[in-house]
């Protein structure tokens, strides 16, 4: 089983490191790997880990339209996928295009306002 690892942004020093003291008392499993003042910062954290899935607490517009969207494309209102992540991508029995990612056995589903980004795959 993967261990659980966070990367806790804020640019506030004292709200950050509440953060990081609530989750390790109320979540023991999960290790904090990294701290970061700004987004940029996490983001650079993020590049450095083998990590897969992240919260950010940046507009996803915004956070979208910093990422190479050659290597990161949005799939819903809420997620952004690595592209060179992905294992395949296929249909549902309801029809809804489905992402399944190398390495995990993790699926998400695209939104139909994302779908036309992933046709051509």
């Amino acid at each position: 089983m993967t261990a659980l690892t966070a990367i806790v942004a804020d640019d506030e020093d004292l709200i950050r490191a509440s953060v990081v003291r609530h989750l390790e008392k109320l979540w023991p499993e999960l290790a904090v790997i990294g701290q970061a003042g700004n987004g940029l910062e996490a983001l650079a954290l993020i590049e450095q880990t083998a990590s897969h899935e992240f919260l950010i607490k940046t507009p996803i517009r915004e956070l979208a339209d910093r990422l190479d969207p050659d290597q990161f494309r949005q799939v819903h209102r809420s997620a952004i996928v690595n592209m060179e992540k992905i294992q395949a991508i296929q249909r549902s029995f309801t029809n809804q295009m489905v992402i399944r990612f190398a390495d995990t056995d993790r699926k998400i589903r695209v939104s139909r306002a994302y779908e036309h980004l992933f046709k051509a795959m």
